[in-house]
């Protein structure tokens, strides 16, 4: 979305760049400024300076200034999709004053409007044209200074550090339909530049030169790394989700991303995979998260081709998209096995422990060579647990499967028959319901004969009154692999 030309009011940026931290940003205290711009009364926008005039009264400093006009705009401006998606950008009045009394545009305008704002409160202010990562980006495309540049925003410097706004992006967003969707954010407000650049480059007046120091950074990057360099959400960002792999396209098959978030736990993770047509391939990759903190998602195409994996996660309450990914597969493995058709996370869920499990007693996957799988849990209480077990193609494997359950432990016993992918799955009851404890991936490698286990709708083990009956807890193993046995109690 960009004007291809830029305009300042103010000195050039500074060589030294200083930390995000060092504006001390907390959006509580910005509530009573907040609401002074939502509540801006019709008469203070008769020009650019009686709204100027009227949103910087309470603030106590420039950054306060600055928050009131980001807060108005956003709030007051709706980007013009007629304007835009009907190819009469030429007829727009982008300019401050035109988009002050319209009440909509297009980025120009947004970009204009805030720098005359500034200009009137001698706020120093950069407005600066480039390339975004917004509607209409293709995943994964190539970009070039011979194309036109098509989004625009502005530098502040405030307390003598450099911070980058974005009003357009923080009055919404442009829908698949083509319309524009209302919804304030806070991330394009003073947004650091390592987290700006992976969707804003910047280049006006032709000059590849002047253009690179607004970047901010101590090390701009070329157009070439831009374009090739993920573009994580503004909540990854916003959360300091870290990446193990920096650029958007993989070229190699299988491959292991691993994604980690230090501040905040993960309380859920998921995937999309998708081959070049858009169909699922969620049997092609999986999802391992040992615990609340990492996600490893390792994808394995059937066949060779373009594939596209999503990756995503529940933070703070919220469902979010993290990044996205291309995967271009050259050749499948000749021995190809389907993961379970599962798109969720193989690990324990943020309750595990919760639920009266020890913490660290299971893994998110296991492998076993002979068909015999044995899974011991430790616990801290006596969680009612419920397990059951899938192949591939989610056939139930209840009969190969045996609990074992004590005072201090469950053991899961099954006997995989044929070699491949198993999803197993641990319940256990919380109000009265059963739900998902952890789920577990089981690589099976070796072919066996073994004979499923006895029905029991129950576990394996001696009952709670066991005791109460007059029998020593010590005198009974649930689980025997005898020829012939003469059974002792005492």
């Amino acid at each position: 979305m960009g004007c291809g030309s830029s305009s300042s009011s103010g000195t050039e940026p500074s060589n030294k760049v200083k930390n995000q931290q060092d504006l001390k940003l907390n959006y509580d205290d910005f509530k009573d400024i907040d609401e002074h711009a939502r509540q801006a009364p019709r008469s203070v926008e008769e020009s650019i300076e009686t709204l100027a005039k009227y949103l910087a009264k309470p603030a106590n400093n420039d950054i306060e200034v600055v928050r009131a006009l980001y807060v108005w705009i956003c709030e007051n401006i709706r980007y013009d999709t007629n304007a835009y998606f009907g190819g009469n950008l030429s007829s727009l009045d982008t300019s401050g004053k035109g988009v002050l009394t319209s009440k909509s545009s297009v980025y120009a305008g947004y970009a204009n409007l805030f720098e005359s704002l500034c200009q009137a409160l001698d706020i120093t202010c950069k407005n600066i044209s480039g390339y975004a990562k917004g509607y209409g980006h293709n995943l994964g495309e190539i970009i070039t200074f011979s194309q036109d540049t098509d989004h625009a925003w502005n530098a502040v410097r405030l307390e003598g550090v450099w911070r980058f706004i974005d009003t357009t992006w923080g009055a919404g967003y442009v829908d698949k339909n083509q319309e524009f969707i209302k919804k304030f954010n806070n991330f394009y407000f003073l947004t650091s530049p390592e987290n700006f650049i992976y969707d804003h480059f910047p280049y006006f007046n032709s000059n590849i030169e002047e253009s690179k120091q607004w970047q901010l950074l101590e090390k701009p990057i070329s157009i070439e790394e831009y374009a090739k360099q993920i573009k994580p959400s503004k909540e990854a960002r916003q959360y300091g989700i870290t990446f193990s792999h920096p650029d958007v396209i993989i070229d190699n098959s299988p491959c292991t991303i691993i994604v980690e978030s230090s501040a905040h736990p993960f309380q859920n993770c998921w995937f999309d995979f998708y081959n070049d047509k858009g169909s699922k391939c969620t049997d092609a990759a999986i999802m391992l998260c040992a615990d609340s903190k990492e996600c490893k998602t390792t994808a394995r195409p059937q066949s060779g081709g373009k594939y596209t994996l999503c990756l995503h996660a529940k933070i703070k309450d919220e469902n979010t998209t993290l990044a996205e990914y291309i995967i271009n597969c050259g050749t499948a493995e000749s021995n190809w096995k389907p993961y379970p058709n599962y798109g969720g996370f193989y690990g324990p869920t943020l309750s595990f422990t919760e639920r009266g499990f020890e913490s660290f007693c299971i893994k998110p996957s296991y492998t076993c060579k002979d068909g015999k799988f044995h899974l011991s849990l430790k616990t801290s209480s006596t969680p009612e647990v419920l397990v059951q077990l899938h192949d591939a193609e989610n056939i139930d494997h209840k009969e190969n499967l045996m609990v074992e359950q004590n005072d201090t432990s469950i053991n899961i016993r099954s006997r995989l028959l044929t070699k491949g992918y198993y999803k197993l799955e641990l319940l256990s009851k919380v109000d009265e319901k059963y739900t998902l404890a952890s789920t577990v991936l089981i690589l099976n490698t070796g072919e066996s004969d073994w004979k499923p286990f006895p029905k029991n709708t129950g576990h394996y083990g001696p009952t709670p009154d066991f005791t109460d009956r007059g029998f020593e807890t010590s005198c009974l193993n649930p689980f025997m692999n005898v020829q012939m046995a003469i059974f002792i109690f005492h």
